[in-house]
């Protein structure tokens, strides 16, 4: 979603404004171009992107299958 988010939004800034579709698309478009460009949803989907690494490492680490629960207490107090 973060990289993909400026080619969204000039897609659905082209599709809200291509009168070829009609008027309830083109206000869905809109609307949804919109939410998009908030800034409160910029900054979730800025957070959720900078979770994801750690989280996924986390994952990764305990589905070896050594790994113990104090293990994985240490690992996600080093991250």
């Amino acid at each position: 979603m973060w990289r993909g988010h400026p080619a969204l939004c000039k897609h659905l800034q082209a599709a809200g404004d291509d009168a070829a579709r009609n008027a309830t698309e083109r206000k869905k478009c809109t609307g949804l171009l919109s939410k998009l460009t908030k800034w409160s949803f910029l900054a979730e989907v800025a957070m959720i992107k900078d979770a994801l690494r750690p989280l996924q490492e986390l994952s990764l680490y305990l589905q070896r299958g050594r790994a113990s629960a104090v293990d994985a207490l240490f690992r996600v107090e080093t991250l």
